[in-house]
């Protein structure tokens, strides 16, 4: 089940339910406790759910069957799907492609699990699993290897070293947050590090977030010195948080979801060191 799918049957059990333990869920959906967990802050982070040790509640003053909270978690994923898609069109037949973590990234793998003869470089678990759903002949799919986190990703020195070690066509890159300056971040250090190696590695790199990361607080950065970056967002990122991406040289454009967005390009973008 892709992130987005859990976290909108975690908010109806919780509209439903009033609350639900982490634990429950984690059995539930058959995942760890710590995917849980980072499904429960991003849920809290976006004002749907309220975070209290062990689990989540619904938010006071809030009523049960809530149709804003509903439509709040369909303009996200719809929002998520449209980035998504837009950058699948990039990635050519036989190419190498860097996957991250994320919400995004686990969208894009199942667009890119149909692309023939591609080679897929990932840290994700849940991307890697979306390419062994579909166990195409054609496509070779490469993990890092190291340390497993919470994250749902593999991260530390040896993953870094065998990202730093890979030919890359295509490194993709997604962002946790955007801070007051308009700079793009990760909240693990672990994923910023190996989002640093793709910047760093691949001859192409295509970064994006949706509109959810604006202002959320991400203490990693990635890039440094972001002339000329273009970062690929969703329609519903204000346009205020757009002028503060500009200010930090970065360019945003707006994903459409046609599938036809190929100007995103950026193979001479400074890593984030």
């Amino acid at each position: 089940m892709l992130a987005s799918a859990r976290q909108v049957a975690i908010l109806e059990i919780v509209d439903r339910d009033g609350g639900a333990q982490l634990r429950q869920l984690a059995d539930l959906f058959s995942v760890s406790p710590g995917t849980i967990r980072r499904d429960l802050t991003m849920l809290d982070e976006s004002g749907l759910v309220a975070r209290v040790h062990g689990g989540a509640v619904r938010r006071p003053g809030t009523a049960r069957g809530r149709k804003p909270l509903r439509s709040a978690v369909l303009v996200q994923q719809t929002a998520r799907a449209a980035v998504a898609a837009d950058a699948a069109c990039v990635v050519a037949p036989g190419t190498v492609v860097a996957l991250p973590a994320g919400p995004i990234s686990e969208l894009l793998a199942e667009h890119l699990t149909t692309v023939p003869e591609l080679t897929v470089v990932t840290y994700s678990l849940p991307v890697a699993q979306a390419f062994r759903a579909h166990q195409r002949d054609d496509q070779t799919l490469i993990l890092t290897g190291g340390v497993f986190t919470g994250t749902q990703g593999l991260t530390g020195p040896l993953a870094a070293r065998t990202m730093h070690s890979l030919r890359v066509d295509t490194g993709f890159v997604e962002f946790d947050g955007i801070d007051l300056n308009g700079r793009p971040a990760n909240v693990d250090a672990g994923t910023a590090e190996l989002n640093r190696a793709v910047l760093a590695t691949a001859a192409r790199v295509v970064c994006y977030t949706d509109h959810t990361a604006w202002h959320r607080v991400a203490a990693h950065e990635v890039i440094t010195g972001a002339s000329g970056v273009v970062l690929l967002v969703d329609a519903h990122l204000r346009q205020e948080a757009r002028g503060d991406l500009a200010s930090a040289g970065i360019r945003a454009v707006v994903a459409r979801g046609t599938g036809t967005f190929r100007a995103l390009t950026s193979s001479s973008m400074p890593a984030g060191g």
